[in-house]
């Protein structure tokens, strides 16, 4: 093997680096493999959970695969990475021209959030080209690369230093330490909420007439869905919004869409009580980064809950509304029955 080819072993190395990070982050992420791929356009939510389940572990399988295996074999699984970036590519590419919206692919998991545009065009770009220089030197090499970085010569030796340091720096820019105090810190959490007030931002209802947000909840909480017809999440979240009505009779949920045209692609029972934002300032405001993204709006004039993206975790926000406003129902109930037994 030439003394090139031999340095392209780090591509092998790259890339099982970036496998085995990409299967880890997806299998500890809050955010589930198939809103992941809704996201970006596919039917994740369609595909048997066992699959979905199974995505992230055979990342993590053809990483170790790729480093330990050789001869024939060895080709095969680089042809494998090959055609599993190439399919990456094509699906944020896809994604960047016909998804209007800011989408957050989880491509890692929680580990690098972050919206799809050029930049991870970009990267699929550079891990394809990673990814097929690896399968050269499969071709050139038929050993493991294990045994290729054991057995490289001392003249080589600092292609294995760069790949030292190239997975050091992954692994800091990725690695993102748990917050141990994270059960705590929800509750400090759900206090700022409450203490935050609505911002002072307006939108146009169903009847043509502008208003404020903290207008529209001065007699009624409101649970505020920003959402974009037409993204596979969104339509999730607004098939499951009639039965969140009559789930939460105490709660208006609204929709608030950017344009008149996507008011009337709402479904019926949800357009009463849409909101259009045509000038986009109150998704500016909400600091709304994807779709579709729910905020829960208090009678006080308070922020008491949000963000929550994606269709899991709103569905999730649902379930504790109903779950805290039966607790205080009953409360309530408690309260004046032992009014009554003092009387």
């Amino acid at each position: 093997m030439t003394s090139v080819l031999s340095g392209l072993t780090l591509c092998a190395v790259l890339a099982a680096v970036v496998l085995l990070v990409s299967g880890v982050g997806k299998a500890q992420s809050d955010h589930g493999v198939g809103e992941a791929l809704d996201a970006l356009g596919l039917p994740g939510s369609q595909l048997p959970s066992g699959v979905l389940s199974v995505l992230p572990w055979a990342e993590i399988v053809l990483a170790a695969l790729l480093l330990v295996v050789g001869g024939v074999f060895g080709i095969v699984v680089a042809s494998c990475t090959v055609a599993l970036f190439c399919f990456y590519l094509v699906v944020i590419i896809r994604a960047v021209v016909t998804i209007p919206d800011p989408v957050d692919c989880h491509c890692f998991g929680d580990l690098a959030p972050g919206d799809i545009g050029a930049r991870t065009i970009v990267r699929n770009i550079l891990l394809v080209a990673v990814s097929v220089l690896a399968l050269i030197a499969a071709i050139d090499d038929r050993r493991p690369v294990v045994e290729r970085i054991i057995k490289a010569s001392a003249g080589d030796l600092w292609w294995w230093l760069a790949a030292v340091l190239t997975v050091a720096v992954v692994a800091t820019v990725l690695y993102r330490p748990v917050d141990e105090d994270a059960a705590g810190n929800d509750a400090e959490e759900i206090a700022d909420y409450e203490s935050v007030p609505i911002p002072l931002a307006s939108a146009t209802d169903a009847e043509g007439r502008t208003t404020t947000l903290r207008g529209l909840v001065s007699q009624r909480p409101a649970l505020l869905l920003f959402v974009s017809p037409g993204c596979v999440p969104c339509e999730t979240v607004l098939t499951k919004a009639p039965g969140w009505m009559r789930l939460l009779p105490e709660v208006d949920v609204r929709c608030l869409v950017r344009s008149e045209a996507s008011r009337q692609a709402l479904p019926e029972s949800l357009r009463p009580l849409s909101l259009v934002d045509e000038e986009g300032s109150t998704a500016l405001v909400f600091e709304v980064r994807g779709y579709p993204t729910a905020w829960l709006l208090g009678v006080d004039g308070r922020v008491a809950g949000g963000p929550q993206r994606g269709p899991a975790n709103i569905e999730t926000m649902v379930q504790d509304m109903r779950v805290a406003l039966d607790d205080v129902a009953s409360e309530l109930a408690e309260s004046g029955a032992d009014e009554v037994l003092v009387d």
